[in-house]
């Protein structure tokens, strides 16, 4: 069963949504996201998770909210938006959770593909 983050900073979270909210992301928009078997999703969604932390890391601003106690980049403290409001330290922003439902909708149709392995000199 996946665990998502609910912006307490869970120390054992695996995503940013759900796969039944991807699987609505992706209708709403005309994508495919089968929520069954959940397994596949589940899967995907972690996946997609873990590009999103692992690529914007360094990039997201503020700090972690628990530090080191929490799974994902996310919740996060001290943190303003790009027109200067505030992001609370119990949620996901918005935007992390629409991009790792992009990201989802990739990775399930086509598994591996956001960390292609790399040959050198290709």
């Amino acid at each position: 069963m996946l665990i998502v983050e609910d912006g307490s900073g869970l120390a054992n979270a695996e995503s940013y949504v759900s796969a039944s909210d991807a699987a609505s992301y992706a209708a709403d928009r005309g994508l495919t996201f089968p929520a069954s078997p959940a397994d596949k999703a589940e899967a995907a969604l972690r996946r997609a998770t873990a590009y999103i932390d692992n690529t914007y890391r360094t990039r997201f601003p503020g700090q972690r909210k628990k530090f080191r106690l929490q799974a994902l980049e996310w919740p996060r403290v001290g943190v303003v938006d790009m027109n200067g409001f505030p992001v609370t330290g119990d949620e996901v922003p918005v935007e992390v959770v629409r991009a790792t439902c992009e990201a989802a909708v990739r990775e399930l149709a086509s598994p591996g593909s956001l960390n292609p392995d790399v040959t050198p000199a290709r």
